[in-house]
């Protein structure tokens, strides 16, 4: 019988590991279903996570579908309004080269100057919102 004291002893089961004691990988390996319950569970919820959009994410897209939508409106305002005062500058131009405008004229003359004016402001604010949204496609002022 060898003794616990014994030097010898020791040396030869220096190497060896005593039956109640486990090693991590024994350890690990009693628990691994339920550690790949836990992985499976946390991969998960990480991938929700990363597919699904956070309410910051969608705030941000909602901003900029928004400065998208009235980029391309007020380029399309812009457009109809330019033809209109184009039309309504050579309808102009046509009652003016008349050689004896009657009463009528002059009538549709003083419209279509009042209607010019009412244009010329809708064409600015279509531009100053088309560079408005633009600046803000441009920038990161959604992502605030």
């Amino acid at each position: 019988m060898v003794s616990r004291n014994d030097p010898a002893a020791n040396v030869r089961n220096a190497g060896k590991h005593k039956p109640d004691q486990k090693s991590a990988i024994q350890w690990l390996n009693d628990y691994k279903e339920l550690i790949s319950l836990v992985a499976f569970f946390v991969g998960g919820l990480l991938w929700l996570y990363n597919v699904f959009a956070t309410k910051h994410q969608i705030a941000e897209l909602k901003c900029l579908m928004s400065a998208n939508v009235d980029a391309i409106y007020s380029q399309l305002d812009q457009g109809a309004l330019t033809k209109l005062l184009i039309e309504n500058m050579q309808e102009q131009q046509k009652i003016k080269v008349k050689s004896s405008p009657n009463e009528e004229d002059q009538e549709r003359l003083s419209m279509l100057t009042v209607a010019m004016g009412d244009i010329q402001v809708r064409l600015q604010n279509a531009t100053a919102v088309r560079t408005e949204s633009s600046k803000t496609l441009r920038s990161s002022k959604c992502s605030d």
